[in-house]
């Protein structure tokens, strides 16, 4: 009897194995030529493509991710450190989101620019086809952007790190005023080429903006097609505070949004306004109680442009920046020469210094 029992069981646990085998080759068959199963993963300066895997427990990911799919969800596409793009092809939205493990204050500086670039860039070339409309936001429980870490601004007056070339440490060791001012410009223009390549973007970007926006962020969102707010949402363009113009496209963008007066006063003032301030001068289209809202009605009109005809709505787009972006891009340019050649002077430390020690603690409590 006892050896009956032991057939019977070893029967039941062969059968189940082979249930199993059949059943993980069908979900592999069904995920293994889906369009989610690669990704563009860029991270530490490595490129390059990746797959889920084929292990049993991956298996399962991949069938729960296709489910989620099915349920119009969006999913992970590509990774360019801070920025995590999430799409679906059923819903043709790709949702840019800041996602800094390392600061959450969501400062701004050179691997933030640089991925920005690559990110929008991504979006306009090889999810050109998927997409038809993006989404610009932070993570939830995150402002948008505290602003420039002033790390960075220290090294662009002071020069390179200990990082930094052999060459590069001796332009400023030997103190080589016309060799310094062209490594700051290209350091300038390079953040600014990366700001302005939401503008570039082929499809339509709307920005979501929850929390700080402040200095070079608000830079950020005026390069954006449209943008929606929270009530809880500050805004200010700090740089006059920090002994700095605002160099990265605001002064060129802000006053066809706002008009001249109201950013001439926004600029020279370097005042705070919150997201109901923002919305009767016409810097956000609309204003929400709750993150959750706007994020909703931001997927709303998404979709609404997504349902579009992509040849026009992308045609609308360029055609109407060839009426702006000509002017913004040689403001730029007379921008980084003027930023280049007064960026070393000792009052942009002395005032960076103080605006930190008064606004860095202030930040963290206030969020």
């Amino acid at each position: 009897m006892p050896i009956i029992i032991i057939i019977i069981i070893i029967i039941i646990i062969i059968l189940l194995l082979l249930f199993l085998s059949c059943f993980v080759s069908i979900i592999y068959l069904f995920c293994r030529y889906d369009f989610f199963c690669f990704g563009k993963v860029e991270k530490k300066g490595k490129t390059g493509k990746r797959f889920y895997g084929v292990g049993v427990g991956k298996l399962f990911i991949f069938m729960f991710r296709r489910c989620l799919r099915l349920c119009n969800f969006s999913v992970l596409l590509a990774t360019f450190e801070p920025f995590e793009l999430y799409g679906s092809k059923d819903t043709r939205i790709c949702e840019m989101v800041v996602n800094n493990k390392k600061n959450s204050l969501n400062l701004l500086d050179r691997s933030f620019f640089s991925s920005l670039l690559k990110a929008t860039n991504y979006l306009s070339s090889e999810l050109n086809g998927v997409a038809r409309v993006g989404i610009l936001t932070s993570k939830e429980g995150t402002p948008f952007s505290a602003g420039l870490d002033l790390k960075q601004l220290q090294e662009l007056v002071k020069g390179p790190s200990s990082s930094a070339t052999t060459g590069e440490k001796a332009v400023n060791s030997f103190g080589m005023p016309a060799m310094q001012f062209q490594r700051q410009h290209a350091e300038i223009r390079l953040f600014q080429s990366s700001v302005s390549s939401l503008a570039r973007c082929s499809i339509p970007i709307i920005c979501a903006i929850d929390g700080y926006c402040i200095g070079g962020a608000t830079s950020i969102i005026t390069a954006c097609d449209f943008r929606y707010a929270t009530e809880k949402a500050f805004f200010s363009v700090k740089e006059a505070q920090v002994g700095l113009a605002a160099d990265l496209g605001v002064l060129q963008r802000l006053p066809r949004i706002v008009g001249e007066g109201r950013a001439r006063e926004l600029v020279y003032t370097a005042r705070s306004f919150n997201g109901k301030e923002a919305k009767e001068m016409g810097l956000v289209e609309e204003v929400f109680e709750s993150r959750e809202e706007m994020i909703e009605a931001v997927r709303k009109s998404a979709t609404l442009i997504a349902s579009n005809s992509p040849l026009a709505v992308q045609g609308s787009k360029l055609l109407m920046n060839r009426q702006t972006e000509p002017d913004v891009e040689r403001g730029l340019e007379y921008t980084a020469s003027w930023s280049a050649g007064n960026v070393a002077c000792d009052d942009v430390l002395e005032a960076a210094a103080a605006f930190a020690k008064k606004a860095h603690h202030c930040l963290r409590i206030m969020w």
